[in-house]
């Protein structure tokens, strides 16, 4: 994740090094989320599109109807996760003196979060749409994507198609909007507090407590209105519990139960306005990371390893999934039809191609991002 402060990039990275450039481990906490999270949405899409899952749903009727009804709450956990690795790039905390990113930095700090989103997400999509295009012509199938047009590419690329009231072309595609919408917001806070504070420390305290406010409000009543989810402030209340959270894991003593007295204190509120399972769930995520989001891997082992790996992946997985969905389905399809087994060794298939394809796309990036 990249922003700019005072001009100069702060790459902030799951990882460490000592004085010596050692590397000294992960977040495994976070790690750990965003494998299990990546899964989930994943066979949340494969539970609910595409010609194969009527067929396989038969092998486990229960583990279908639950992952395709709650799976998605999976979601919750990215952006709780979000808002904990944005907060340590953007908000005030730990040890480090902050200083506020000034108003002219404002387009820049927008602009590399697009550009860090859109390198993975464009490679979804252009994989999405050439996967439809074959499920089209092979099968009838009522899940895949129409053709684009001209106007619904050029809504996807500038991360506006819900906004615009445009099918998506991919599955999630909603979710990399919000992130951006999520993060410019963010940004805009930043910038703000430090533009109209005397100084550092007030504009500190006005980073957070605009922050706070405003996630009360997302809890309490943007969040209760589904009208509003193709908007960044119906998902801020989850965002900043991952702020809140990252907060409580800097600090020790009595200044990390205030921390995590807040976050009970606004959950707690926000649920007895209303009960909703995925607060519920961003709550225990982010009281998960207060307790242990600092916690870094000393040795590494092999389910370490493997957990890292599940979560450097995710994000491709995220934006590869479906389209590997599309184009195995439609293969199986036109070669058994609804026969059940060849439906569903075709949904582990479509698996083991979208995980196949994330590890290429995030080795790719990662010679790309040179790291």
């Amino acid at each position: 994740m990249e922003v700019v402060n005072q001009g100069q990039p702060i790459r902030l990275e799951n990882r460490s090094a000592d004085a010596a450039g050692k590397r000294i481990g992960r977040f495994v906490t976070i790690d750990a989320i965003k494998a299990i999270a990546s899964q989930l949405i994943l066979l949340h899409h494969f539970a609910n599109y595409g010609p194969m899952t009527d067929a396989a749903w038969n092998y486990a009727p229960r583990a279908f109807k639950w992952i395709a009804n709650d799976g998605r709450l999976a979601v919750q956990c990215f952006l709780v996760v979000a808002g904990f690795l944005a907060a340590g790039a953007m908000l005030p905390g730990g040890a480090k003196r902050w200083t506020p990113p000034a108003m002219s930095m404002l387009p820049k700090i927008v602009l590399q979060r697009y550009l860090r989103l859109a390198k993975t997400y464009f490679v979804g999509l252009a994989a999405a749409i050439a996967c439809a295009a074959i499920a089209r012509a092979l099968i009838d199938d009522p899940s895949t994507p129409a053709a684009p047009t001209w106007q619904s590419l050029a809504a996807h690329l500038l991360f506006a198609q819900d906004l615009l009231g445009i099918p998506a072309l991919t599955a999630g595609a909603w979710y990399i909007a919000i992130d951006f919408q999520l993060y410019a917001l963010l940004a805009l806070i930043c910038v703000g507090s430090g533009t109209a504070a005397r100084n550092a420390s007030s504009a500190k305290i006005a980073a957070i407590s605009v922050v706070g406010a405003l996630g009360l409000c997302s809890l309490t009543v943007f969040n209760r209105h589904d009208e509003l989810d193709m908007w960044g402030i119906y998902f801020f209340g989850s965002y900043s519990l991952g702020m809140a959270a990252r907060g409580a894991s800097q600090a020790d003593g009595t200044r990390k139960w205030a921390w995590l007295a807040a976050i009970a204190l606004v959950c707690t509120l926000a649920l007895t306005v209303q009960w909703r399972t995925r607060i519920a769930v961003s709550t225990l995520i982010a009281f998960l990371l207060a307790a242990r989001g600092a916690h870094r891997t000393i040795k590494p082992g092999t389910l370490t390893e493997a957990i890292a790996f599940l979560s450097r992946i995710s994000f491709p997985l995220f934006v590869l999934h479906y389209p590997a969905l599309m184009l195995v389905g439609s293969l199986v399809k036109i070669g058994w039809g609804d026969a059940a087994l060849p439906s569903a060794i075709g949904l582990v298939a479509a698996w083991g191609l979208a995980m196949a394809a994330a590890h290429v796309l995030a080795c790719w990036l990662e010679v790309r991002n040179g790291s």
